[in-house]
């Protein structure tokens, strides 16, 4: 039997709570019309569209994990994250009633999966934010996400101590690397995604160019080996899409399943980003890239 901690102990006893009046802690079913990125821009342009005192209402489903929530009495004020970004959700019991506010802050915590309908408008600081009109969970999360803590120092400074520091434990717990610490690895993907593309017009994008996991690039180099690029550069540690063996190709199943051309295929590399990844690691990893490649296009 597994150890559980006394907070996954509490978060257990809820999963049975809820089971036992009846609502289903991991539903089948979900539903979402917009993402948060796309509801805030189809709001911000019905803003702008709107005449002068002209009340707008734009409507939305949203599904995101809770990462932040800060009850105020008759008010709920959350974060929830989706594959796009993070959006505000307003809960108020003017449209919830007191019932629903209540089971809310008993029963959802930190990491839970949530999917919430309402109308869009903006705080008082100008947030663009969702007020929620009904919600419902979609996963109840037993073990929290580690969370960056702050530590006041004697003379009154505050450190902030990140969140999953240890390297042994990112390796062993991705998921929770990836939850904790995406917003780094996503800044740190693109400023590799750009200095490579900007600089060479050979390269192209595998994939979506926002739906897609936020520490990978798949990169391909058109006319060229990726084993070749990868044997030359120096200091760079990436896999290649497709490598040849006793003159067989073989191509990686992911591209296989994106039909991805056996050329691009064959000179397409897949670099990771990570929680300890620098800018000057990522601009070194960009030099480098662009200096192998020139080289074995002929045009360094």
């Amino acid at each position: 039997m597994p150890e559980y901690t006394p907070l996954e102990k509490i978060r257990l006893e809820k999963i049975d709570e809820l089971r036992a009046e009846g609502i289903e802690p991991y539903p089948t079913r979900a539903e979402r019309t917009h993402t948060s990125m796309q509801i805030i821009a189809e709001f911000e342009a019905a803003e702008k569209g709107a005449a002068e005192g002209e009340t707008i209402e734009v409507k939305a489903t949203l599904a995101g994990r809770i990462r932040a929530a800060r009850p105020m009495g008759k008010l709920i004020f959350a974060h929830i994250e989706d594959g796009d970004g993070k959006i505000q959700l307003f809960f108020r019991v003017n449209e919830l009633g007191q019932d629903r506010l209540a089971f809310f802050n008993e029963m959802f915590d930190l990491g839970d999966f949530i999917q919430a309908a309402g109308v869009m408008m903006r705080t008082r600081s100008g947030e663009a934010t969702l007020l929620v009109h009904d919600f419902k969970l979609l996963a109840k999360a037993v073990t929290p996400l580690p969370a960056a803590k702050d530590e006041t120092l004697d003379d009154g400074t505050v450190v902030r101590h990140a969140a999953l520091e240890d390297a042994e434990l990112r390796a062993r717990q991705r998921y929770a690397d990836l939850a904790v610490n995406t917003e780094h690895m996503q800044g740190m993907r693109d400023r590799l995604d750009s200095g490579i593309r900007e600089v060479l017009g050979m390269c192209s994008l595998n994939g979506h160019p926002e739906r897609r996991l936020p520490n990978t690039l798949s990169l391909g180099f058109e006319g060229l080996r990726a084993d070749a690029i990868l044997s030359e550069a120096k200091g760079i540690a990436a896999s290649a899409g497709a490598a040849c063996h006793t003159g067989a190709v073989s191509v990686s199943s992911v591209l296989s399943a994106m039909n991805v051309p056996i050329g691009k295929s064959m000179g397409t590399i897949r670099f990771s980003t990570g929680k300890p990844t620098t800018p000057e690691d990522v601009d070194e990893a960009i030099r480098e890239v662009v200096r192998v490649v020139r080289r074995l296009s002929g045009s360094g």
